[in-house]
């Protein structure tokens, strides 16, 4: 700053020298530097500036391993975390530590970084590049839940994580499924958050066997059976039930927190509820479809050594196809009425089951889809096309509809061969008419809205004479209407006499419009039109008119 502005006032002083002397005032001098020069050199600056910033390194900083070493006491858990990283170029900014909770109380081997407050808890300031290392002796509260105790705080994503626990006899540690390792060391891929309970262990409740009532609900998702399996506890238990699901299942959701549930491979999940945690939960989950011309069979859920209700089930029929119970021994017709309470409350009133009791509850599904009808998309009201003849051998034709939102962004036509665009109109505005590979026009729409289409395009037709045969075409739009309506518009001097095709006169227009003015309109319709191209041919003649008696 200080070498650009001694440059100016070098220059300033030079061009003293190279011209007459002027004696200006200080305070004129200002202004005028402020203006002219001044402008020019923050500007230079501001270039220099932008030019320096983008040759700056972004800043790289890596935590190469966490450590959390805890022990759990009456009110929380007391231990040391250490932080191991590295600065590798630039200044990064703070790293973010813990979340509300937590309290540090002291600080030790601190090098190259150091622990400062923010509004979301702690944050770390790293010094300068290369290796820095902290250690926290902190403090970290229970929140009770479900008679257990949780403990749930935010971490700094690292490339090493490993916790290790310090826990009292009788006491085990839920949540931690993510993690691998053994006696009590717990290694964990990076994550932002560290949760994990703990919860007392009762001999009595460990040895008693599960009394779990559960209810299978079955319905199609594309390829696979997909399946919800209820369970309900009628008595707390701590133990952990390891659930069987079906051969080649893959499990998709449950009621339950994550924590909760850990999958056990191809066999099924184990689940840890809290002590003496009571009520009803569920698990989702897709079987595939073997074939339609073979049958499925699916094991229902199971629990080793349960004493509730197991194998009973419902299906539900897919609007497109049929499920079926082939072989074996189903009894029908298992109300809601006569389920666990706590499991009838998840399902209509109106559902019925099955049971299937012969043994490992395994059932043969069998799977007959229908046929697809087709049927229109978009149905209009309805499609109108006017042409008028002229004497002159011109045919007008011109055709409307009132598109809903649902057609998207485009409409497209057949192209009529010959045919010279006179005019295309969308919501009433000149618009631009495309064509596409194939013979197709193209008309843009207003996405999202309804829009009017107004396409009109001349064509050459055989003069008109005393008498003969006019033909037209309706191009095809592909879009249903219950009705299409035709307008044929003649010359004063002759009338139509014949019509091919199938459309029923309607009674005729009482004045020409405005596109027919000066001719004869004739008023036909086509009902239930299904937007496909039209040709109609029409028989004309001059009326003989008779001499006058004399």
């Amino acid at each position: 700053m200080k070498a650009m502005l001694g440059v100016v006032l070098i220059l300033v002083a030079m061009q003293s020298f190279a011209e007459p002397a002027v004696t200006v005032p200080w305070s004129e001098f200002q202004t005028i530097y402020s203006q002219q020069v001044g402008l020019d050199l923050r500007k230079k600056l501001d270039e220099l500036q932008k030019t320096l910033d983008s040759k700056q390194p972004k800043p790289i900083h890596v935590i190469s391993n966490a450590l959390y070493q805890l022990k759990a006491t009456e009110s929380g858990m007391s231990g040391q975390v250490t932080l191991n990283g590295q600065v590798l170029q630039g200044h990064p900014d703070p790293v973010s530590l813990f979340g509300e909770g937590v309290a540090v109380i002291s600080t030790a081997d601190a090098e190259g970084a150091t622990l400062v407050t923010s509004n979301n808890g702690y944050e770390l300031y790293l010094t300068g590049e290369g290796m820095y290392k902290i250690t926290l002796q902190v403090e970290i509260p229970f929140q009770n839940e479900h008679h257990s105790k949780t403990v749930s705080f935010r971490i700094p994503k690292a490339v090493t994580n490993l916790l290790q626990l310090s826990l009292p006899d009788g006491v085990r540690v839920l949540g931690l499924q993510e993690s691998v390792g053994e006696d009590d060391h717990y290694y964990f891929p990076p994550k932002e958050l560290l949760s994990f309970r703990l919860e007392k262990e009762r001999a009595e409740e460990r040895d008693a066997p599960p009394l779990v009532d559960s209810f299978s609900r079955i319905n199609m998702r594309g390829g696979n059976y997909l399946i919800t399996s209820i369970f309900s506890l009628p008595r707390g238990s701590a133990a952990d039930l390891p659930i069987h699901l079906p051969k080649g299942h893959h499990f998709i959701a449950t009621t339950l927190k994550g924590a909760w549930v850990t999958e056990s491979g191809s066999d099924g999940v184990v689940v840890r509820l809290p002590q003496e945690w009571q009520g009803s939960f569920s698990i989702d989950y897709e079987v595939p479809i073997a074939s339609q011309e073979a049958a499925t069979s699916i094991r229902l859920p199971w629990i080793p050594e349960n004493l509730g209700r197991e194998g009973e089930f419902h299906i539900t029929q897919p609007d497109d196809g049929d499920i079926s119970l082939v072989g074996g021994d189903y009894r029908e017709e298992l109300s809601v009425s006569r389920l666990p309470s706590a499991i009838a409350r998840l399902l209509p009133r109106t559902a019925r089951g099955y049971s299937k009791p012969l043994k490992d509850g395994e059932i043969q599904l069998e799977l007959k889809r229908f046929e697809s009808v087709s049927a229109p998309d978009i149905v209009l009201d309805s499609v109108h096309f006017h042409t008028s003849f002229s004497d002159n051998g011109r045919a007008m034709s011109r055709l409307t509809l009132k598109l809903p939102p649902q057609v998207g962004n485009k409409l497209t036509l057949d192209a009529v061969p010959g045919a010279e665009i006179w005019s295309l109109k969308v919501n009433g505005k000149n618009q631009s008419l495309y064509s596409s590979s194939g013979g197709r026009w193209v008309v843009p729409l207003l996405a999202g809205e309804v829009s009017t289409v107004e396409l009109a395009y001349l064509k050459k037709v055989s003069r008109l004479g005393l008498k003969g045969r006019l033909e037209l075409t309706i191009p095809a739009t592909g879009i249903a209407a219950h009705k299409l309506l035709l307008t044929v518009g003649l010359a004063e001097r002759v009338e139509m006499i014949s019509l091919e095709g199938d459309l029923v006169p309607i009674e005729r227009s009482k004045r020409p419009t405005a596109a027919a003015k000066g001719n004869k309109n004739y008023n036909f319709s086509y009902p239930y039109y299904q937007g496909d191209s039209h040709s109609i041919a029409l028989y004309y003649q001059e009326p003989v008119q008779s001499a006058p008696a004399d």
